[in-house]
């Protein structure tokens, strides 16, 4: 066996193209299923010293026959003494993963890789491996910057793409700088992509006493798309005053969404002839907010001819996703608010997509017998997308009926077998034939 791999590298020219070859082969036989041959590679891989054979190398680090495991630590010792420094931070792909292994104690040799990675002159290897693809690649790059050069690291990582070192970064920073050096980057900050930058930022902000311009951040911050944010600006507030700050925007007609929804997520009650004219603004966001408002009963002087099922309804019917979604949260805990036939002329009429799924799930959620016709005819929509939500939503009913014992009545089963009649043939045959027996079996 030692002959095979010899035999592969014997006169090999090291600057030839074919060496790779033999590398790669010598590294395809050290992940060999056959311990004999991954030691006996392992040994061939050893005895070349330009960077090709780390990979493999360190793989084997994690070997679970502990002479090849002992074998590569050894490997890697000699090559810690040697000027490896750019090859280990070529393979810091593999390195989190392997450092994560609890099958042997890597805490020494971390440590003396680490040093190496972090002793090579240039931080580009690093820089470029902050954009990796890899999550766990990407912190441990970030980890690794910010020992071998903090501020230099924070400059750049303070803009990163992954918004969990950015906002890392931005800490550090927050800790490491200045307050006359944070303050030059605090505009950026406070309006950045991030919604944990921007509430870091604003936290440290509104713990400096002597901030001149702290109420003002705090005031804009009122505003921020963030429920997080929003709630730490209050907090530099009275509760009159965010109140006031809060109603007089809706006054104005600005920041409606923000407003809005900062009202109802801290329960302020609001008069329906305010909130009104929110509920046909042109924006869905705002049209939501105030849904909201009024679906969590924070809305007083309701006119006399307010009725839940009617404003449910629009909601539903609004061309804006994020209402139906304000609606389905009503329908949820009282899914009978709305009859079934209306709740079909939603399915068979949609304003939305969405609405149309979510007028579905409502049915499927109400009596066992009355959906079922609904389920079975919305089988004949001519939907492709639809046509899944449809067959998920009868499969799901049947795995339900075998734990109810509710039976139908004579009216029920007669409009259940109606439909599976007229719709079943839909179905597959097994499904449609569950179906008629489950049916016929019932008996009120």
């Amino acid at each position: 066996m030692d002959n095979f791999f010899r035999a592969l590298i014997k006169n090999l020219d090291p600057d030839s193209s074919s060496k790779q070859l033999v590398i790669s082969e010598l590294g395809r036989r050290s992940k060999d299923r056959d311990g004999r041959y991954r030691e006996a590679a392992l040994r061939e891989l050893m005895s070349c010293y330009d960077g090709t054979e780390l990979h493999y190398i360190l793989l084997r680090l994690n070997d679970w026959v502990f002479q090849i495991h002992d074998l590569a630590t050894n490997a890697i010792d000699s090559r810690l003494k040697l000027d490896y420094g750019m090859h280990f931070l070529s393979e810091l792909d593999i390195l989190p993963a392997l450092w994560r292994s609890t099958r042997y104690d890597f805490t020494a040799l971390r440590q003396s890789i680490e040093e190496r990675i972090i002793q090579v002159e240039s931080s580009n290897g690093l820089r470029i491996k902050i954009d990796s693809c890899k999550r766990d690649v990407r912190l441990y790059a970030y980890e690794l910057w910010l020992q071998k050069n903090k501020l230099e690291a924070l400059a750049v990582c303070v803009s990163a793409k992954d918004i969990e070192i950015r906002t890392r970064a931005v800490n550090e920073a927050l800790l490491a700088l200045s307050e006359n050096e944070v303050r030059t980057y605090l505009g950026k900050w406070i309006q950045n992509k991030a919604s944990t930058v921007r509430l870091d930022t604003l936290k440290w902000i509104l713990a400096k006493s002597g901030f001149e311009d702290k109420m003002v951040f705090a005031h804009k911050a009122l505003f921020d798309k963030s429920r997080a944010v929003r709630a730490c600006a209050r907090s530099a507030f009275t509760e009159s005053d965010w109140k006031y700050i809060y109603l007089k925007e809706l006054d104005l007609d600005s920041n409606l969404y923000s407003s809005l929804s900062a009202l109802s997520e801290t329960a302020t009650k609001i008069s329906f002839t305010m909130l009104e004219p929110f509920l046909h603004n042109e924006c869905g966001k705002v049209r939501a907010a105030a849904y909201s408002l009024l679906f969590k009963e924070l809305v007083v002087d309701l006119p006399a001819d307010y009725t839940l099922e009617r404003y449910v309804a629009l909601a539903f019917l609004d061309h804006s996703g994020r209402c139906s979604r304000e609606a389905n949260k009503v329908l949820q805990k009282n899914p009978r608010l709305l009859t079934l036939d209306y709740l079909w002329t939603i399915v068979a009429n949609p304003t939305s997509p969405r609405a149309r799924a979510i007028a579905l799930a409502v049915i499927a959620r109400n009596s066992k017998w009355a959906s079922l016709p609904y389920l079975l005819k919305a089988l004949s929509i001519q939907d492709q997308h639809f046509e899944k939500t449809t067959r998920d939503a009868i499969n799901q009913w049947f795995i339900d009926s075998n734990k109810s014992g509710i039976a139908a009545t004579d009216q029920q089963k007669e409009a259940c077998l109606e439909s599976l009649k007229e719709h079943g043939h839909h179905l597959r045959n097994s499904l449609r034939n569950e179906l008629l027996f489950c049916i016929e079996k019932s008996q009120f």
